[in-house]
């Protein structure tokens, strides 16, 4: 669909699944990162328990997996899952935008956007883009109140690395963040 709509932002989605290096930092940065970012969103859920409260629970669009082997799970919760996310919400969505914006060259606005976009402008731009696809991206798990920041917290982290990295370095960041959330190694071991 997207190709016979604009085959240029066809050409720019799919120069987004190449490789943007042959680092070993490309594989270790994310792991690391996701790490990071997995003990910082489970402080969070737990920082309500220290003052009385019930720690904060997974969002209801999370899909069940009760009926997984751990063997599906990991392999729908860490490859599968964060393959689709990271694919519509950072290559499809944040390249779209990007496009449509004028950062990567069409002809439709190349004119204005180099009239119109100094760096401060693509900054903020920029940070536009990423509050508005992280918003939609946190929604898309059917959040509450009380824990749609975790998943935003998590998707901005992943679009920088898909900035900074690619689109693989921000799909192993994910799996790896979804592969040490409580919830998801609990329930490998049948832990509700």
């Amino acid at each position: 669909m997207i190709q016979a709509i604009s085959p240029k932002l066809n050409k720019c989605i799919v120069n987004e699944l190449n490789f943007r290096s042959e680092s070993l930092s490309v594989i270790v940065i994310p792991i690391l990162v996701a790490v990071i970012t997995r003990v910082f969103t489970n402080i969070l859920q737990v920082i309500p328990v220290l003052f009385g409260g019930e720690a904060i629970g997974i969002a209801k669009g999370q899909m069940n997996m009760d009926t997984f082997t751990p063997i599906e799970k990991i392999f729908v919760g860490t490859i599968v899952g964060p393959f689709f996310e990271e694919f519509s919400f950072r290559v499809v969505f944040f390249t779209t935008i990007a496009y449509i914006v004028g950062f990567i060259d069409n002809k439709f606005n190349y004119s204005i956007s180099k009239k119109v976009f100094n760096l401060r402008s693509m900054i903020c731009w920029t940070i536009i883009i990423i509050i508005i696809g992280n918003s939609l991206f946190s929604l898309s798990h059917l959040p509450n109140a009380s824990n749609f920041h975790l998943y935003f917290i998590a998707g901005i982290v992943d679009t920088i690395i898909y900035i900074k990295y690619g689109f693989y370095a921000a799909w192993l960041s994910h799996g790896f963040y979804n592969y040490f959330s409580f919830t998801f190694i609990f329930s490998l071991f049948g832990i509700n």
